[in-house]
């Protein structure tokens, strides 16, 4: 049993070294009762794939992605527990630095798909009533 486990995060390894996520910067109007369908997120620019490399344990993996208006900053790490896990954070800035949100996720390693999949967002201070935010979700 032992040596199927070993065999098998052996494999796990080899497999989970990189992965490709598709992501997406938004915003979102805070003020529609007229027309509910403003209240959606839209895209405000090109849904556009990302590579990454997957954290060893306790060495984490950072990217930085830019966009016309804001930035994000992506923290992953892997944990070695009873139960492994990856813990992710996210934090969104505009282009002066100035922090609009921070996300964090936590997966089991085990459960995880290829790439953390979620969205994070908050309050633009510089834009009335708009939400701005990313989104990571599986590559097409």
């Amino acid at each position: 049993m032992k040596l199927a486990l070993i065999i098998l995060l052996g494999l796990l390894s080899i497999n989970t070294q990189a992965g490709v996520f598709t992501g997406t910067f938004w915003e979102k109007n805070l003020t529609c009762a007229n027309d509910p369908l403003a209240c959606l997120p839209q895209n405000v620019e090109k849904e556009t794939n990302f590579e990454f490399e997957y954290p060893s344990v306790n060495v984490p993996t950072e990217i930085e992605i830019t966009g016309k208006e804001y930035l994000v900053q992506m923290f992953m790490s892997y944990h070695s527990a009873e139960v492994d896990y990856f813990s992710v954070q996210f934090t969104i800035k505009d282009l002066d630095g100035n922090i609009i949100a921070m996300c964090s996720r936590y997966e089991a390693v085990d459960t995880m798909e290829n790439v953390p999949v979620g969205s994070c967002g908050g309050v633009n201070p510089k834009k009335d009533n708009v939400m701005a935010g990313f989104t990571i979700s599986l590559t097409n």
